[in-house]
Formats: structure tokens, C-alpha cells, sequence
């Protein structure tokens, strides 16, 4: 398991570095709540920061104390970003790959048009994939979210689930972990249960 994925410490002292940097000054209370963190956590890894110099505290007590970062912090900030998104990029080639593996074992070789839901991380995903595959065309996006809707996904609009009769398509895709029961329920109580879907997880 990769470094900032395994426990956390690293994507945390990233998150507390990037709120210093985004505010001139700031105190345990503000850095806690940028980085998701408890007051007394934030100044576990203050006490650790100011040890290696990359923050500096300003002001005579706790509660009138705020925190500065040195160039030498700004400088660890910067080497951490790049680490961070080394990573992601290696963890989105695996994640790209084993989708791509999944849906040649859903879908095989023959031509198909399919609808793709719901409008999300892992459809996002889907779409750079299926490029790759000549067979498969995504003729739409479908979501029940109201927000979803109101805007593009990928250069696709975003159908609700009541469409989905009138779209010419194959079946539908479903990329999702949480909810592929009820969306599964959802298109066959729109569509008939003679409709295709196959589920990618």
C-alpha cells in the first residue's frame, strides 16, 4: 500500500501544510477544521512541525497563538504535493485498468449501445475506458439527481431514469459500489425487467 493511502499521517501533514499556506497566519481551531481534524491532533503534529522546522508559533499563550510556515515547511509542502500526486496518478492507472479488465469480461466483443449510471467518480472512469473498446458506444448518462442533471458529465447530458424507455440502447451499465441493488431495481421498474443491465462491482 502506497504511503499517503496507508495511514493517513502523510495526507495529514499535507492537508495542515496546505492550510498554513492558504492563510497568513493560523490558529489550532482553523487548521483543525480545514484539515478535518481535532484541535488536539492538529497540535500533535504542530509540536512535530515546529521540532523540524517547518512551522513557527507566534503569540504568548494558546489561545492567542497562531501558527506561520517556514520556507523550510513550504519547501516539505511542496515535496509532499508531488509525492501525493505521483500517487493518485499510479492509483488511477490501477483503478483504470481493473475497470477496463471488468467490463471485457461484462460485455465481450459485440457491438453494443449501453446507458451508463449513475453520473459519478467510477462513470467518469467508465467513459475514459470505453474508448479502448470499439464495441461498446454510451448513447447516455442517466441519474436521478436533480443537480446532476443540470449539468454536462463528459460531454453527455445527464438523463433522469424516467428516459431510459425511450433511449435506444443495448442495456445499462451500472458503476457503482454503494448503491448497484437500488439503481438495478430502479431501471427495471422504469424500463421492464427484460431490460439488460450489468452491474461493474
Amino acid at each position: 500500500m502506497d504511503a499517503f493511502v496507508k495511514d493517513g499521517v502523510l495526507l495529514k501533514e499535507l492537508k495542515l501544510l496546505t492550510g498554513l499556506m492558504r492563510t497568513e497566519r493560523a490558529t489550532h481551531l482553523e487548521l483543525a477544521r480545514f484539515a478535518g481534524m481535532s484541535p488536539a491532533m492538529v497540535n500533535n503534529y504542530m509540536v512535530r512541525f515546529r521540532d523540524r522546522g517547518y512551522v513557527r508559533r507566534v503569540g504568548a499563550s494558546n489561545r492567542a497563538s497562531f501558527y506561520e510556515l517556514t520556507e523550510e515547511g513550504a519547501n516539505y509542502r511542496e515535496r509532499l504535493l508531488v509525492d501525493y500526486n505521483a500517487e493518485l496518478i499510479r492509483l488511477y492507472k490501477t483503478a483504470r485498468h481493473e475497470i477496463a479488465s471488468r467490463i471485457e469480461v461484462l460485455l465481450g466483443r459485440e457491438p453494443l449501445r449501453i446507458c451508463l449510471c449513475p453520473a459519478g467518480d467510477t462513470a467518469e472512469v467508465v467513459l475514459s475506458v470505453t474508448s479502448e473498446f470499439p464495441n461498446i458506444f454510451v448513447v447516455a448518462v442517466l441519474d436521478d439527481s436533480p443537480d446532476k442533471q443540470c449539468s454536462g458529465f463528459m460531454g453527455y447530458r445527464v438523463a433522469p431514469f424516467e428516459e431510459l424507455p425511450s433511449i435506444r440502447s443495448d442495456g445499462v451499465l451500472v458503476a457503482t459500489i454503494s448503491f448497484g441493488d437500488l439503481i438495478e431495481k430502479r431501471v427495471k421498474e422504469v424500463a421492464g425487467g427484460s431490460v439488460r443491465v450489468w452491474r461493474l462491482f
